[in-house]
């Protein structure tokens, strides 16, 4: 009997810095609108059921804009995308996450929505990856082409850009803006 259980992606050494980031962002007013877009293209790129653009909030990831999943969280300690901000300018993809021993456990491989394939690309603002761009399928599948993973990269890109504005809107940078909750515990 093969034994399953699910790794979480460690949080990474600029995790206060990172959050404090993430917290400016959220308390801006985000454009959803044009995150779904990218992520309707995500999808259709890849023509999977599953995309979003996700921001790891502390214990939580936060899904910003999504297609294909009726949640607007998961818990941080399940999340893909932990793994996928490790990744800075690389895409993170997992074949098959039940042949994955990273995920063959993994509450949302082993029940609804039962990923099994997963690719996401980093988005990187003021230096920190706060989330990713990504593409979920309920079926294995090869990792994308290098035209397919060039695609997502740039997504990932356009999604920050689109990011930042909504910071720059909400009344600066990160730096300036004190974290609004507990970072500092982290």
């Amino acid at each position: 009997m093969r034994r399953s259980f699910y790794a979480p992606a460690p949080f990474p050494d600029d995790e206060h810095a990172r959050q404090r980031i993430v917290n400016a962002l959220l308390d801006t007013d985000l454009d959803r609108g044009r995150l779904r877009l990218l992520v309707e293209e995500a999808a259709r790129l890849l023509s999977v059921p599953i995309a979003a653009v996700t921001i790891l909030d502390g214990p939580r990831q936060w899904l910003a804009a999504c297609v294909g999943l009726p949640v607007e969280t998961t818990p941080r300690c399940q999340a893909f995308c932990g793994y996928t901000i490790e990744r800075r300018g690389t895409l993170f993809s997992v074949a098959d996450a039940l042949e994955d021993e990273r995920f063959a456990g993994n509450p949302l491989v082993t029940g609804a929505p039962h990923i099994r394939f997963y690719a996401g690309a980093p988005l990187i603002l003021e230096g920190a990856a706060i989330g990713a761009l990504c593409v979920i399928d309920i079926a294995p599948r090869p990792a994308p082409s290098e035209a397919q993973a060039a695609h997502l990269l740039r997504l990932a890109e356009v999604a920050t850009a689109f990011l930042e504005l909504d910071l720059r809107a909400g009344g600066g940078d990160a730096a300036r803006t004190p974290a609004s909750s507990g970072a500092g515990a982290l």
